[in-house]
């Protein structure tokens, strides 16, 4: 018996053109993109999705959406979620 996942909720969602924040003309370029990519999906329209990370799925849940904007920032190999960010991120860095 297979269930049907629950309906998507839409989010309201304002956005802002990065170049609208007082600081983004002297952040570094890799935050700059950062923030160009966290600001674009506020335009996408989408909601909150539980497991995932990506907005072809119409929407990501809180975990999924901080992974998505670092690896599209560039930044790789960022883990999954923030428990195993918190617990295990530490240990993997010598800390």
């Amino acid at each position: 018996m297979s269930v049907a996942a629950p309906a998507l909720k839409k989010a309201s969602v304002a956005s802002i053109k990065p170049q609208d924040l007082v600081e983004y003309a002297t952040m570094e370029p890799r935050v700059q993109k950062l923030v160009r990519e966290a600001l674009a999906l506020t335009t996408k329209g989408l909601g909150y999705r539980y497991g995932s990370n990506s907005p072809k799925n119409k929407g990501m849940d809180c975990s999924g959406t901080v992974q998505h904007t670092l690896n599209a920032a560039g930044l790789s190999q960022i883990l999954r979620s923030s428990y195993t960010r918190c617990i295990i991120g530490p240990k993997t860095q010598g800390r």
